[in-house]
């Protein structure tokens, strides 16, 4: 990875493997092998990434993006105007939770985001992980909702 950034998130399937930088980029170990870095997220650091398979994955940024690949090609959206998203969990192809760094969550279903959702407005987020579709826990400082709050449907 260029640019001085280290790993800022990590996900592994056996002989699959994704990181993202503080940079924009990605790199991914694919058939025993890492392949060069990629930009991904020109201008912006990326914070976090979580892929369900070698052909979906979700990447988040400190400007509010997200950047999703799809089997082809790496696309960015900004769902959260100026906030940082600081932690991004997928159960699934296209059911995604991510957090942001005022207590928001934004989830994606059905192949559109919804949100923002306040679940804690006084928490900085860093991390979020889901065990299933009916439980995940955020992580962050100043939290007062228990963690189990994060996802309702």
């Amino acid at each position: 990875m260029t640019g001085g950034g280290a790993p800022r998130g990590l996900l592994s399937f056996g002989d699959f493997c994704v990181a993202v930088d503080g940079s924009g980029e990605e790199v991914t170990y694919s058939n025993g092998q890492w392949l060069s870095p990629q930009l991904i997220d020109s201008g912006n650091v990326t914070t976090a990434v979580s892929c369900t398979s070698s052909s979906f994955c979700v990447a988040v940024d400190q400007r509010g993006g997200i950047v999703e690949y799809d089997n082809s090609a790496w696309n960015r959206l900004v769902i959260d105007g100026s906030n940082a998203i600081t932690s991004v969990s997928c159960l699934s192809a296209g059911d995604c939770l991510v957090v942001d760094d005022v207590g928001n969550a934004f989830r994606l279903s059905g192949g559109s985001w919804s949100g923002p959702q306040d679940i804690d407005g006084a928490a900085h987020f860093q991390g979020i992980s889901c065990a299933s579709r009916d439980f995940c826990s955020a992580v962050g400082d100043a939290a007062k909702q228990p963690p189990s709050k994060v996802r309702g449907d």
